[in-house]
């Protein structure tokens, strides 16, 4: 995310704790970017957590707060070598780097359509998965 953020982009990232977000947001200033990173709480492994993320996203977006939609990049995970579920009662891992990207896409998809690369007849949202250990955010 610091990549696209130094390259102009407006970034929306959720982060886990708020603590996370503030280092993100030092990082960012101490680069001097111009682009800006916004960071929402999001656990990905509880159901509500990703439709409240959602829908401040989209609250934010369609107040005009924030830019378009363009992209949709889906790069976060776990892995628990023992068996957890979560409070929704499913287990961790796959609520975390499946179902909880599922829930996301699916809420969000109605937002980048509408707001999306261009809006172009014909033209399609962007959304990008990968599970990246090294990632910067």
């Amino acid at each position: 995310c610091l990549t696209l953020a130094s390259a102009g982009a407006a970034v929306i990232v959720g982060v886990r704790s708020a603590e996370r977000g503030a280092t993100l947001h030092r990082k960012v200033a101490r680069r001097s970017m111009t682009g800006a990173v916004h960071t929402l709480p999001l656990d990905l492994s509880s159901l509500a957590s990703v439709r409240h993320f959602a829908t401040a996203v989209a609250g934010r977006l369609a107040s005009g707060g924030w830019p378009p939609l363009r992209q949709l990049i889906l790069n976060a995970g776990v892995l628990s070598m023992d068996r957890a579920d979560t409070v929704d009662g499913v287990e961790l891992t796959f609520a975390s780097n499946h179902l909880g990207h599922f829930l996301l896409t699916t809420l969000l998809l109605p937002t980048l359509r509408a707001t999306g690369p261009g809006r172009r007849p014909g033209s399609r949202p962007r959304i990008a998965s990968q599970l990246n250990p090294s990632r910067e955010c």
